[in-house]
């Protein structure tokens, strides 16, 4: 596979996983971090291992979402603000699934962090979802609720009316538990 070919494979892997389908994501995912290993473009490889990640937590596989995180992690250049959000969006909620709260909602917030310094409203909507699960897994409904208003302001802003929905959604069932 060319690099050239990425173009096509990661946008596909993105509207995958944002309509829900992780696993049909995948495939094309892991054929891309190959590639570009293969052809040593750390940019996008860096950004497509914390999409991978996040695939990865979506499907229970833990484990491996850690480690492309990881991978992500050392090798997205600081300046580079998609790969350091994402990679510790996707750690985050892998420590908070393994019970690490504190980790966990230090990395979610770096992750918002990150994000808010750029103009990406999509992006810092996710980041607050991914803030909010973590904040839910520890037990601050509460918290997580403020949060959840937050993302859901970002993607009516943005006009994303399936994301709005998902925030809405689980802010209405936060707020009910």
């Amino acid at each position: 596979m060319l690099v050239s070919e990425i173009d096509g494979i990661f946008p596909r892997a993105a509207i995958s996983a944002d309509c829900g389908d992780p696993a049909e994501a995948e495939g094309p995912l892991r054929e891309g971090v190959a590639a570009l290993e293969v052809a040593g473009a750390k940019g996008w490889l860096s950004t497509t291992a914390a999409v991978l990640a996040e695939v990865l937590w979506r499907q229970g596989k833990h484990e491996e979402a850690e480690r492309y995180a990881l991978h992500s992690d050392r090798l997205a250049a600081p300046d580079d603000w998609m790969s350091q959000w994402q990679w510790r969006a996707a750690q985050a909620k892998v420590l908070a699934d393994r019970d690490e709260p504190s980790e966990a909602e230090t990395l979610a917030r770096e992750a918002v962090s990150v994000i808010d310094q750029t103009d990406y409203i999509k992006s810092r909507g996710d980041a607050r979802m991914s803030l909010a699960y973590v904040l839910r897994r520890a037990g601050r409904a509460q918290d997580a609720a403020t949060v959840l208003r937050e993302a859901l302001e970002l993607f009516e802003r943005k006009g994303d009316i399936a994301d709005s929905s998902k925030a809405r959604a689980e802010r209405e069932d936060v707020s009910t538990s």
